[in-house]
């Protein structure tokens, strides 16, 4: 469940190889006092509880970006520690998460 109620953007069920599922939000970019963007995101299930997390952008589209790429990237890296294979609904096969990961720059 999102905070303060806001505008909620979209939802999405993850599902794991052996049945279990992971629900995610994301709610709507919202501005701040300083003119910055935020984008409440969660995720309820597997070992996540539904606590409400924030990505940060100068704009409504960064922020978003950055919310789905930390998304992306915490889905695969429970993936890849647990053995669990994850996917979406319009997934082409299992581990496709239909979400941007973090690129590191070595």
């Amino acid at each position: 469940m999102l905070s303060e109620n806001p505008t909620e953007f979209g939802r999405r069920t993850i599902t794991s190889s052996d049945g279990e599922s992971l629900t995610l939000i994301i709610g709507m970019p919202m501005r701040d006092e300083t003119g910055s963007y935020s984008v409440e995101y969660s995720l309820d299930g597997f070992i996540w509880t539904g606590k409400v997390r924030r990505a940060f952008g100068i704009d409504e589209i960064q922020a978003l970006y950055l919310a789905l790429e930390s998304i992306g990237s915490d889905l695969a890296s429970f993936q890849e520690s647990s053995g669990k294979r994850l996917r979406w609904v319009g997934g082409r096969e299992d581990g496709d998460l239909g979400l941007p990961e973090m690129q590191m720059n070595h």
